[in-house]
């Protein structure tokens, strides 16, 4: 039913203008299933006066919409071609279910190697990406002796949380292998 109130806009109290999109929504569903769009938008009693949200588009938008109007089981092939900018809205907004599943399907979908590990690492930790971080550090852990005479790591070199992280989980694997 929820879905359906999103597709028509009836009964919308709130609207977003996302590019030269305009979106119709309902403030219950975002303040049961969104809190924190919801806090962005409660202020706002003026279905005629759409809510700017910056850094997406209507498509994106839309899509995280339908998720949190009760769509859980989003489109996978969807999730792994606009992973970046679907974890960029549900990290701003704190849709962390979307989150999760957008990067559970672009790891059963990566062919990581060392030209574009540190690339993956790099935006895990950006934006606090938990699967990820934890995959690409195994990753890297499980390949350190290759890994470390690359141009990549001097890459890392640059960030001290990464680094800290990474020469963790390395120590674990070697003592793992060692027993």
């Amino acid at each position: 039913a929820a879905l359906k109130m999103l597709k028509s806009g009836e009964d919308a109290d709130i609207s977003f203008i996302v590019g030269d999109t305009v979106i119709y929504a309902h403030k219950i569903i975002l303040k049961l299933n969104a809190g924190l769009l919801f806090a962005f938008v409660d202020k706002t009693d003026d279905v005629s006066s759409p809510v700017k949200i910056e850094g997406t588009t209507a498509e994106i938008f839309r899509f995280v919409l339908t998720y949190i109007y009760g769509d859980d089981e989003p489109d996978p092939i969807f999730l792994v071609e606009h992973y970046e900018e679907i974890i960029d809205v549900t990290d701003k907004y704190g849709i962390i279910g979307l989150k999760l599943q957008a990067e559970a399907a672009k790891i059963s979908s990566l062919t990581i190697d060392a030209s574009n590990l540190t690339e993956y690492l790099h935006f895990a930790y950006s934006k606090n990406c938990a699967l990820l971080k934890e995959y690409t550090t195994s990753i890297y852990a499980s390949n350190f002796d290759d890994l470390i005479r690359s141009s990549s790591f001097d890459e890392l070199a640059k960030s001290p949380d990464i680094l800290r992280d990474l020469m963790i989980a390395v120590a674990a694997h070697m003592k793992k292998r060692s027993s």
